[in-house]
């Protein structure tokens, strides 16, 4: 792929450009994760509803447990195992997220070349956010000062 010469205004920053297409990678894994984190939401939200509206007796049948009774029975451990599987889904979601946000920068900087409007090249600092539908936002780096 040739690369693209953008001509943009420093006065004018942030800017949302069309830029290059970017295919993100491992969309699945993110789905994935993301699938997993609602689940463990909304088992979390079952066990805690047991928790407070549950009832004060339980009756076990000689067979053994059934789900629901395995889910009155044992409410606490199963919400710390819960809590667990969301705070590992939520992480491995937003490392995906993060690898994700690098690529798209180094896929735009491979492929476009900033110039300023009197055409000398672009100097300095500025970061790039891939929104989606070819389009780009570009600022100015912004620095924590402490």
């Amino acid at each position: 792929m040739q690369e693209l010469l953008i001509t943009i205004d420093l006065n004018e920053l942030p800017m949302i450009i069309d830029g290059p297409e970017f295919k993100e990678g491992l969309p699945i894994l993110r789905r994935i994760a993301l699938f997993i984190m609602a689940l463990s939401f909304l088992l979390f939200f079952v066990e805690f509803v047991v928790i407070i509206f549950g009832p004060d007796k339980i009756y076990v049948s000689a067979e053994g447990m059934t789900i629901v009774e395995f889910l009155i029975v044992y409410p606490g451990p199963l919400i710390g195992i819960w809590l667990l599987l969301l705070l590992a889904s939520e992480r491995a979601h937003s490392a995906l997220q993060n690898e994700t946000r690098k690529e798209s920068v180094s896929y735009f900087q491979r492929n476009v070349k900033l110039v300023n409007k009197d055409l000398s090249d672009f100097v300095g600092d500025f970061s790039v956010e891939y929104l989606g539908n070819m389009r780009w936002k570009i600022d100015h780096m912004r620095y924590e000062t402490s």
